[in-house]
């Protein structure tokens, strides 16, 4: 039975009949009585006309359902008409009314304006095809399109080669009327410089993780810290920080923004739609069950028109109608309004009520308003959610965040560079510094620092220069000094060695004196044997001299290539015929070569093995021990006695010129050894325990 209005008749057939399933086609319905007069009134001139669907049905072909043909020779898409006939059962005899049926198939089924928690596996996707455009041509003429890409009406050649720097053209002819152009976004610079920056990111801070590690748990982080580094990571920390702090703010500033917009656009889209439903629905009546099949399909009009999905809430708050009450019955959204709504416009604090609700694992914009009837009577509640571009408002600030990274990147690059830059200039004047004072020597002409400016870094060039004066002058005066003790060290010793012979020497010539006054009689032989104590004492005389005079004006070394052997061999038989003292000499070749004076070594070898039997004490067996040992540019020769040795108070002492252990001498042998060793460019250091004994270790240049 068909109601008395058109616009009636049409929303309950597509209610009733053509929903789900349906959605998938395009739906045109045609009302005709008996006179052939259309009942529905369409936009489109031949769905009005019953001609137009009785010509199509004679040329389709029957399918197993009645009534039902499918239009093969339609060159524009897939079709199929069918034909129902209608009769008014309110009075017999009224005209019989006839509904045609128009289906096409949907180029392109999408999840409409909801969420994708409501797409299946196969519709989901989809998702990764929509970087891809395409466009069906049928017969030269755009069919239909989807994507990004704009396409032009009529197909040519030049539809393969618009814009090919920004995309890819793929032409597939699946028959001589149909073509079919595939179109795919190039991946230009920003694509591989995005992922690329990621890549550098992620493997940068890894690498961070890993040096930071590196050096703290090998106990280096003095090393890691140096100035140079701490003026880096500060430029590049603060410029990050900066980086990071702007991001953040302006995320949080776009995402506010367009939440705003969100807000904007719901409040403009309620305020129309609630005049709108008002006037179609509760201008006179309020929310009413029996209605619900009509609400429903009106909503779904207004949601298609709108863009937007449409809820309608009783006044206690619970569903009464929703354009997409998929969502309701699959469980993800909840039947009830907002407990929030309701207290807020119970409150009355305004006419608009928007909250953040949840629909499964989406969060998203979601606005409420009151609606009213005629009399200003509360009708029920409308809610306007705002889940049909949030994957939109997602993807832009996901671009946004990427376009930051990307930014950040080239900064992280620029602050780098910058930061060694910095750090460079910076740290120069102090490397300068470094240098300077690593070649600071005590006692030489050290260079002065140059540097024109007059900042802190100048000061600290002029304290440095002007502690370099200090310095000389404090080296000058400990010189001086050392000098003077020097000389009246030497004086001392000089004095002492010369007293110890002239005293016994005045007291023999006192007694020859005495001998001659009394008039002895044995005076020849007393003479004698006193003038060869005097010689004697002469003779000491001379050999102080000697010693002292060879210590101050020791030659120069004259490097040349020296057998050791032999001159330690040559050594040795000079102390031979010392009885009590056993020298053992140990070498595994007779030819070791080394750079030395040979004169010079002679007297280094003579006074090492002279000390060495003058320490063995009385009732000892001495044992002297000489080995010699080659290294790869050097050799090693150890001078060992069982001697009486060297107290520790004593060891620091031991090369210190006129210093000696025995009753006798002038001290000035190991001092002498000492300075012809380190003019070979050698060394000589020993070890000794007391009364165990001492060796003597020489390292000499191997030739």
């Amino acid at each position: 039975r068909l109601p008395l209005q058109d616009n009636e008749t049409e929303q309950m057939l597509r209610q009733l009949y053509f929903t789900r399933y349906f959605e998938k086609y395009t739906v045109e319905l045609s009302v005709f009585d008996s006179l052939c007069m259309p009942y529905l009134k369409n936009t489109d001139y031949n769905l009005n006309n019953h001609e137009y669907f009785d010509e199509q049905i004679k040329t389709g072909e029957p399918t197993i359902c009645e009534d039902l043909y499918f239009i093969p020779e339609y060159k524009k898409n897939s079709r199929y008409i069918g034909k129902i006939d209608l009769r008014n059962g309110i009075m017999e005899g009224r005209p019989a009314y006839s509904l045609y049926v128009q289906l096409e198939p949907k180029q392109f089924t999408s999840g409409g304006n909801f969420s994708e928690l409501l797409l299946d596996a196969p519709q989901q996707k989809q998702s990764r095809y929509k970087q891809f455009s395409y466009a069906i041509y049928k017969n030269g003429v755009l069919s239909s399109a989807y994507g990004s890409y704009i396409y032009p009406h009529h197909f040519g050649r030049e539809v393969l080669e618009q814009n090919i720097k920004e995309y890819s053209h793929s032409l597939t002819v699946p028959d001589e009327e149909t073509q079919l152009v595939l179109s795919y976004k190039n991946k230009g610079f920003n694509y591989y410089f995005t992922a690329n920056s990621y890549y550098f990111l992620f493997y940068s801070l890894i690498g961070i993780v890993l040096f930071a590690f590196y050096y703290v748990l090998s106990n280096k982080e003095n090393e890691f810290f140096t100035l140079n580094r701490r003026i880096q990571l500060f430029v590049v920390g603060f410029l990050f920080l900066a980086l990071g702090a702007v991001g953040v703010f302006t995320v949080d500033l776009v995402i506010k923004k367009s939440e705003d917009e969100q807000s904007r656009a719901l409040i403009e889209k309620a305020g129309q739609l609630q005049n709108e439903l008002n006037s179609v629905l509760f201008y006179n009546k309020s929310i009413d069950v029996n209605s619900k099949p009509f609400t429903e399909s009106v909503l779904q009009k207004y949601a298609a028109l709108f863009n937007s999905d449409i809820s309608l809430y009783n006044k206690n708050g619970l569903l009464f109608a929703s354009s997409r009450p998929q969502l309701f019955n699959s469980g993800l959204s909840s039947g009830l309004m907002s407990p929030k709504a309701i207290l807020h416009f119970k409150e009355n604090k305004s006419h608009y009520f928007i909250t953040r609700d949840r629909t499964g694992s989406l969060k998203y914009l979601s606005l409420y308003t009151a609606l009213y009837d005629g009399n200003r009577k509360l009708t029920g509640y409308m809610n306007l959610p705002y889940f049909s571009r949030q994957k939109n408002v997602e993807e832009g600030v996901s671009d946004y965040i990427t376009t930051l990274i990307n930014i950040y990147v080239v900064l992280f690059l620029v602050s780098l560079f910058a930061g060694l830059i910095v750090s460079a200039y910076v740290t120069k004047p102090l490397r300068i510094l470094q240098e300077q004072l690593a070649k600071i020597s005590f006692g030489k002409k050290n260079e002065a620092i140059n540097w024109q400016s007059n900042d802190e870094i100048g000061r600290l060039v002029n304290e440095y220069n002007k502690m370099l004066l200090k310095l000389e002058e404090s080296a000058s005066l400990l010189a001086k000094s050392e000098r003077e003790g020097a000389w009246q060290e030497m004086a001392k010793q000089v004095a002492h060695e010369i007293k110890n012979p002239l005293t016994p020497m005045k007291l023999n010539l006192q007694y020859l004196q005495k001998i001659v006054n009394d008039g002895g009689i044995d005076f020849s032989e007393r003479f004698k044997k006193m003038s060869d104590s005097i010689i004697e004492q002469i003779d000491t005389l001379a050999h102080i001299a000697n010693e002292f005079s060879n210590f101050a004006k020791l030659p120069k070394a004259n490097l040349e290539e020296v057998n050791l052997t032999e001159s330690i061999r040559s050594t040795i038989e000079l102390f031979k015929n010392n009885h009590g003292v056993q020298i053992d000499f140990i070498h595994t070749t007779d030819s070791v070569k080394v750079l030395a004076d040979k004169n010079q070594c002679l007297r280094v070898f003579n006074n090492l093995i002279k000390n060495a039997v003058q320490s063995i004490p009385d009732g000892r067996e001495g044992k002297i021990k000489i080995t010699i040992e080659e290294l790869n540019e050097s050799v090693i020769v150890k001078i060992k006695d069982n001697g009486t040795g060297i107290a520790d108070d004593l060891k620091e002492k031991i090369f210190t010129p006129n210093f000696t252990t025995k009753s006798t001498g002038t001290g000035l042998g190991l001092a002498m050894v000492k300075n012809i060793m380190l003019s070979f460019s050698g060394d000589i250091h020993f070890e000794s325990i007391v009364n165990e004994g001492t060796t003597f270790t020489l390292k000499f240049r191997k030739a």
